[in-house]
């Protein structure tokens, strides 16, 4: 039986306010991931959210008093630029009305966050800190997309196909900065002890997926000497010679790396190494060398 949408949404504003009244109930506590705030709302929102939502009405049929709260990622630039496009502040720019009106979902709305409000991300700054002091955050220099118009770092979905940014359309340099990371690698092992805990087929490409991101942590860190062979190139009628003092530079140096099967270097079966033009090895030790020709590095 149909029933009119008029009828459902009252239905859902009468009721809504007694699903959590009752404290001496077995208590049962879901979130789904905050929708993206760059786009508009799509049927994969449907999707997902309708999944949270079957079990939480689910679990109210259970007895349990259910709370699926619902908030909005306020932060970073994907918030700053839906906030521009729709003309209001970042904090103001929520999907709230659609997820009501539209989704009909059971969602707590008196329990409503958003990651700006200091509320919110003071336990965000807590667990920061707590992750710093245990030397779990760390900083370090890093390749990221720069926009020299809104002088702001970009995520590479920010970056057009023509390599300009989506809101100045300056073109995007790539340039060296510091940056914050994590060192999720310590709990590489056991998370991926936990993976091979889980039964039957369910999840497998999930489960590959993870082995792949998690990474092994069987390799050997092999360091080579570097001794520069340099070749000299002619351009325009002249022949140009490296200087000597370009190729001691490079004199002593070593590069590693991590080799999954180091048996294969020791049996001559390594023919040569590629180094990227992201690699520090590049732009801090092989740019000393004049660009005016070639060097190839004899290992």
């Amino acid at each position: 039986m149909w029933l009119p949408l008029r009828f459902c949404r009252a239905y859902l504003c009468e009721t809504r306010l007694s699903w959590d009244t009752c404290h001496d109930r077995k208590k049962f506590f879901i979130l789904s991931m905050f929708p993206y705030p760059s786009g508009n709302l799509h049927m994969g929102h449907l999707r997902v959210y309708t999944v949270a939502d079957v079990l939480a009405r689910f679990y109210r049929l259970l007895g349990y008093s259910v709370i699926q709260p619902m908030g909005w990622d306020s932060f970073g630039l994907p918030a700053e630029n839906a906030a521009i496009d729709k003309g209001a502040l970042p904090k103001e720019w929520t999907y709230k009305s659609q997820f009501d009106s539209d989704m009909l979902l059971s969602i707590n709305w008196d329990k409503e966050l958003s990651t700006c409000d200091p509320n919110y991300y003071k336990w965000t700054q807590y667990i920061f800190t707590q992750l710093f002091h245990r030397g779990l955050a760390y900083q370090r220099f890093a390749k990221v997309n720069w926009d020299p118009v809104d002088e702001t770092v970009l995520a590479d979905e920010l970056v057009d196909n023509d390599g300009r940014s989506w809101r100045s359309g300056a073109v995007v340099e790539r340039k060296s900065l510091r940056q914050w990371y994590f060192r999720t690698s310590l709990y590489s092992q056991s998370l991926l002890d936990s993976l091979s805990t889980i039964q039957g087929m369910q999840w497998r490409d999930v489960i590959n997926l993870q082995k792949g991101w998690l990474g092994s942590l069987t390799h050997t860190l092999v360091e080579f000497d570097l001794i520069p062979a340099s070749l000299p190139v002619k351009k325009a009628s002249t022949q140009i010679t490296p200087s000597d003092s370009a190729e001691q530079s490079l004199q002593g140096q070593r590069i590693s790396v991590f080799h999954l099967h180091p048996s294969l270097i020791v049996a001559d079966a390594f023919d040569f190494l590629s180094v990227g033009p992201d690699s520090p090895y590049w732009s801090e030790k092989f740019r000393r060398v004049s660009s005016l020709y070639y060097t190839i590095f004899i290992l």
